[in-house]
């Protein structure tokens, strides 16, 4: 499976690719008005396929490696994207 940028239509091989809502993109393709995801996680062709084979239930011992690699970023980018949004909202309590 290959895909390739919404605006200029190249596949992708290993350059970095930006997914918005209005599609994915290269990153020299990335629409000036795109509506931002509430984080960027970069991630690889290798990554995406074994996220397909995953979903496929085809994956093997190499793609669980990888969607743990992947697994672990997103919950990383994930509660930054919490702290972040709740700085300055929190108080730390009186005890």
């Amino acid at each position: 499976m290959e895909a390739k940028c919404r605006k200029c239509e190249n596949y992708f091989d290993k350059s970095e690719i930006i997914v918005v809502q209005e599609g994915i993109f290269c990153k020299d393709c990335l629409p000036p008005d795109h509506t931002p995801m509430p984080f960027t996680l970069h991630i690889s062709w290798r990554g995406i396929t074994a996220l397909m084979d995953y979903i496929d239930g085809s994956g093997d011992l190499e793609t669980l490696e990888v969607i743990e690699k992947i697994r672990h970023r997103l919950g990383v980018k994930v509660i930054e994207q919490i702290r972040r949004i709740l700085h300055g909202e929190v108080r730390e309590s009186d005890s």
